[in-house]
């Protein structure tokens, strides 16, 4: 499993119905258009993937995420259950200026102070970087001091941009998550 936290309003609904849709553009164009509630409590979203190996199809792979509401970030810590949690994926609205400063605590909280977390690999994702307000990714690293929260935690952190505008990144948003996924288990009647 996969938990997905941000702040309110940083975009975790919408980057998972993209990743959902991935493979359907349509779908995709509509979903977007819908405007998005935001999250109360979390909810479990499942990735599925199908693969292909020397002209064989390989059995499905599948992985859940957990998103959790940006509304319950004093609680994020209480979704992270060791051995259970393979990765976590921080958004961070690239466009709001005074949610990035709080990202930055919540992020060393959650990495910084649970010991379930130590052996966790983190991606974090800045949203939104196609609105007019939105840095670049080296000016939002250092606005977050990214690069000193990884000199001093032991978890492989990747950063990168996402926008629905171009979808960039989103493949890699993907695979990351991907590769944390098990076969799909299937029930026999």
């Amino acid at each position: 499993m996969i938990l997905c936290v941000g702040t309110s309003g940083c975009g975790k609904s919408v980057l998972l119905k993209c990743l959902q849709n991935k493979n359907n553009l349509a779908k995709l164009k509509a979903d977007l258009m819908m405007s998005t509630i935001p999250t109360v409590g979390s909810n479990l979203v499942t990735l599925t993937r199908t693969r292909m190996k020397k002209n064989q199809t390989l059995p499905p792979e599948e992985i859940i995420i957990r998103e959790v509401g940006g509304t319950l970030a004093p609680l994020w810590h209480s979704y992270v259950e060791s051995g259970n949690i393979k990765g976590i994926l921080f958004l961070v609205d690239a466009s709001s200026p005074e949610t990035i400063g709080a990202s930055t605590l919540y992020i060393i909280e959650l990495i910084g102070s649970q010991p379930a977390t130590v052996n966790l690999d983190v991606m974090v994702v800045f949203t939104k970087t196609d609105l007019k307000s939105g840095r670049s990714l080296s000016e939002l690293k250092a606005i977050m001091r990214l690069d000193q929260i990884v000199a001093m935690t032991n978890q492989k952190i990747t950063s990168l941009t996402f926008n629905t505008e171009t979808m960039a990144n989103l493949g890699e948003i993907h695979d990351w998550i991907m590769q944390f996924s098990l076969p799909k288990v299937t029930v026999k009647k």
